[in-house]
């Protein structure tokens, strides 16, 4: 492992005496060190993504069933009614399970099945 650290050590310090020796024997500026950006281009500031409001109604494309297990709990109600704006993440029923917490590890369990 030493012998390996040493010969690391030794490339770093040649390649940096190198570089070094390179810009100090560059006696006559033949090398330039700086550089002029002659052409500016100007910022523009626009939007990233356009979008527009628009009133409507949203039509669902395919209907899919629910089904409940009736020894697993009873559904309660349904809290949205028929043609009211709902939003994402709003509850659309309610049910009450009988025993919540193996109710809810079955259903995880069927999820990532």
């Amino acid at each position: 492992m030493k012998k390996r650290y040493w010969w690391i050590a030794a490339i770093i310090v040649l390649f940096v005496g190198i570089n070094v020796y390179l810009v100090a024997a560059d006696n006559h500026q033949k090398v330039g060190r700086i550089a002029y950006v002659n052409d500016w281009t100007a910022i523009e500031k626009k939007d990233l993504h356009e979008s527009y409001q628009s009133a409507g109604v949203v039509r669902y494309a395919n209907e899919s069933d629910v089904y409940f297990d009736k020894d697993l709990g009873n559904f309660k109600e349904f809290i949205v009614n028929e043609g009211q704006e709902v939003h994402t993440g709003d509850p659309l029923y309610s049910y009450y399970a009988k025993d919540f917490y193996e109710t809810q590890a079955m259903l995880q369990q069927k999820r990532f099945a």
